[in-house]
């Protein structure tokens, strides 16, 4: 608040199909504005229902233009900084396109998993096409939980 931002900060939902409950915890107070990111495949009833309570984005192709995406809260919304909280889908989709700076990562003493436990970028049988290396920037520790930052090294593109 002392640099001129509000209390809390905007809060934005991706969703490539746009089935979005409009039920969702997100919905329930108004502490921010909410702004929703999806395509015109998001059907009509729901195009209806969450105009009420967010602010629609609705792009022409498949899947969100998540470039885009990021363009448009930085130039109309003025963000600077997005905290990504989605889920590996999201996540893996931003990394493959470069849009990522930092990871966050909890170390936290609880184990769960099997065959078919979801990683960070997804299941575990489907690889990111590249490697995407990391420099670790920070490390805490608070009762038994351990926080890591990581930077995420960006390649340079080999120019054909």
């Amino acid at each position: 608040m002392k640099r001129g931002q509000s209390r809390c900060p905007l809060r934005v939902i991706v969703s490539n199909e746009g089935k979005i409950d409009q039920r969702l915890k997100i919905f329930q107070s108004n502490v921010s504005p909410i702004i929703i990111f999806s395509t015109k495949r998001m059907p009509r009833k729901y195009q209806r229902t969450l105009e009420k309570r967010a602010t629609l984005h609705l792009g022409n192709s498949k899947h969100v233009d998540l470039a885009g995406m990021l363009e448009t809260l930085r130039k109309s919304y003025k963000v600077r900084t997005v905290a990504c909280e989605g889920g590996p889908t999201l996540f893996r989709s931003l990394l493959e396109q470069g849009l990522v700076d930092r990871l966050n990562l909890t170390i936290a003493p609880f184990m769960f998993g099997g065959a078919k436990a979801p990683t960070l970028t997804g299941l575990n049988a489907k690889f990111l096409p590249a490697s995407v290396h990391c420099s670790l920037s920070d490390m805490r520790t608070i009762g038994d939980e351990c926080f890591l930052t990581y930077r995420i090294k960006h390649q340079k593109r080999r120019r054909k």
